[in-house]
């Protein structure tokens, strides 16, 4: 009988975390929020998809599809939000005793200028049309798609693969064993790649004469424009450098 009434009771108090409100800031519309007046956006969304696109001048809007729990449905997810200044900060927590269990989603639409950081587990990121000073990603497993963006990009992941279509600025990519492909890259400003086992395949949309390449690897092959290579290869002498280097994955730059 005692063991039956402490259970009852944890099981009461979880069911009262799970009702509780889904702001710090006490404020919800069915996981949804408008804001003005921020040019910082951080998200930390846990293993939840995250899909960033510019879009209105002067606010940031946010929808967020949660996950469902078998024990707690969606009330087991609370949205936190935090904002200092002109600086958001958003993140997903879950009250459920066995973590986030289903696959859910964050959806923001940010001004143009927006200087972004966003972060997931298992979940993909795709970010669309950011043009501010910086732009940073970082995943474990997921998905990183980055298209139209005007920024100095940093992307870090261990085995999501990295694709990027239409962009200009500096780029650093980090990954384990993920691809780097990109498309339409125009280096304004230095960059650079590492990978262990994941291959890099850079399109530039600008002359390779342009560019400083200092490549290196232990067994991967490297290539940039005709010019093939094994361990190290070092050509140009523009004013933009690309510092890249994999153990037995290949660079490629065309």
């Amino acid at each position: 009988m005692e063991k039956s009434m402490k259970f009852a009771a944890i099981m009461i108090a979880l069911v009262t975390l799970a009702a509780g409100p889904a702001f710090s800031s006490g404020e919800e519309e069915n996981g949804s929020f408008t804001i003005s007046g921020i040019d910082s956006v951080i998200v930390n969304a846990g293993p939840l998809d995250v899909q960033v696109n510019a879009g209105n001048r002067f606010s940031v809007s946010v929808r967020a599809d949660l996950p469902r729990d078998f024990l707690f449905d969606s009330r087991g997810y609370r949205v936190v939000r935090q904002r200092s200044g002109s600086r958001l900060s958003i993140q997903v927590r879950s009250d459920s005793p066995f973590g986030m269990t289903g696959a859910g989603r964050l959806l923001l639409e940010v001004p143009r200028e927006t200087r972004l950081r966003a972060e997931s587990s298992s979940g993909r990121v795709a970010v669309d049309g950011i043009e501010g000073d910086t732009c940073s990603i970082r995943t474990v497993s997921g998905r990183v798609t980055v298209r139209n963006v005007r920024a100095g990009l940093t992307v870090d992941t261990v085995s999501g693969d990295v694709s990027i279509d239409s962009f200009e600025g500096g780029l650093n990519a980090k990954t384990v064993s993920g691809s780097i492909k990109g498309r339409g890259i125009a280096f304004t400003e230095d960059s650079a790649f590492s990978t262990v086992s994941g291959n890099v395949d850079i399109r530039v949309d600008s002359s390779l004469d342009d560019i400083r390449f200092d490549l290196s690897s232990v067994s991967g092959p490297l290539v940039v424009g005709g010019i093939s290579a094994q361990r190290g290869l070092r050509m140009g002498f523009g004013d933009v450098s690309i510092r890249a280097h994999t153990v037995s994955g290949s660079l490629i730059f065309q």
